[in-house]
């Protein structure tokens, strides 16, 4: 049996924007630490030396909250993308 899914064409095309915004490699991208330590927790050995190498940069999230924030070489985004 199928289902039929309405969806509205502005949360349509926010959803593909989205993906293809992650998709593409941006330098300048803030990534919250914690997410990039959790994920990199399983990743491979000469993946997670380059944790020492990343920048502590204090942000803020959606809420107004204050975090910590990096930005990732394209190595990174490549794993992130792909696991």
């Amino acid at each position: 049996m199928s289902k039929n899914i309405i969806i509205l064409e502005s949360k349509l095309i926010s959803l593909i924007e989205t993906v293809i915004n992650e998709n593409y490699y941006n330098p300048d991208k803030l990534y919250d630490t914690e997410y990039v330590i959790s994920v990199l927790k399983k990743a491979p050995r000469h993946l997670k030396s380059l944790l020492n190498k990343l920048d502590d940069i204090p942000c803020k999230n959606s809420k107004g909250e204050s975090k910590r924030c990096t930005k990732i070489p394209e190595v990174l985004h490549v794993y992130f993308w792909n696991r």
